[in-house]
C-alpha cells in the first residue's frame, strides 16, 4: 500500500467514526460558547417517553423547616420509582431531577435520556450562589439491571435518588463538553 492510499484510508476512517459520532449523539444540541450565563443546557431533541421528573429538597447543615439539622425530602416518589424502573428494563426513556438545596440558593439538575440501544447519555448541571457548573453530556452503559433493582429495593429515599442519578457504569463518549458559569 502506498502512502496516498493510506493516508486516504485513514481520513475514511476519520471521517466515519466522526458521522458515527454524529449519530449518536444526534439528540444533543451542542451550546458550548453560545451558553448564556447561568443558562442550563438543552434538554435532548428526539422524541421520548418520559417520567415526571424527580422532585427533591435537601438542606445540608443548616436547620430545616421542621427545626432539624438537615433533611432530604422526596417530593414525588412514583417519579423515582419510574426513573429507576426504566433504568433497570432500558426502556427508552427520558429521565430528569431537580434537586433544591438550601432553600433555593443552590440545586443540582440533570437529565439520563435512555436510548433504544440499551445506552444512554447523561447529563447533570449545578449552582451554588453565584457559580455553576453544567457539566458534559456523556454516551455511556447503563449499571446492570441487578443494581437498579437493588436501588428500588433500598428504603432510603436519599440512597435510590443518588442511584438515579449517577446510571452510568462508564462513559464512552461526550457528545457535548460542559462549562462553568460565574457572575463574579
Amino acid at each position: 500500500m502506498d502512502s496516498t492510499s493510506e493516508t486516504d484510508s485513514t481520513s475514511e476512517a476519520d471521517s466515519t467514526a466522526e458521522t458515527g459520532s454524529e449519530q449518536i449523539c444526534e439528540c444533543i444540541e451542542i451550546q458550548g460558547d453560545d451558553a448564556e450565563f447561568f443558562e442550563d443546557p438543552l434538554l435532548p431533541t428526539c422524541p421520548a417517553d418520559s417520567c415526571p421528573p424527580i422532585q427533591v429538597s435537601s438542606v445540608y447543615g443548616g436547620a430545616t423547616d421542621t427545626g432539624g439539622d438537615e433533611g432530604f425530602v422526596l417530593t414525588n416518589p412514583d417519579a423515582l420509582v419510574c426513573a429507576l424502573e426504566a433504568l433497570r428494563d432500558r426502556s427508552p426513556k427520558l429521565l430528569q431531577w431537580d434537586e433544591d438545596i438550601d432553600f433555593g440558593f443552590s440545586y443540582d439538575r440533570g437529565y439520563v435520556f435512555i436510548r433504544e440501544d440499551g445506552s444512554a447519555i447523561h447529563r447533570r448541571w449545578d449552582r451554588e450562589d453565584l457559580g455553576g457548573e453544567v457539566y458534559d453530556a456523556q454516551l455511556g452503559e447503563l449499571h446492570e439491571p441487578e443494581h437498579f433493582q437493588a436501588c428500588l429495593d433500598d428504603p432510603d429515599d436519599a440512597a435510590r435518588f443518588d442511584c438515579a442519578r449517577h446510571p452510568l457504569a462508564n462513559s464512552t463518549q461526550v457528545c457535548d463538553e460542559g462549562w462553568w458559569t460565574s457572575s463574579i
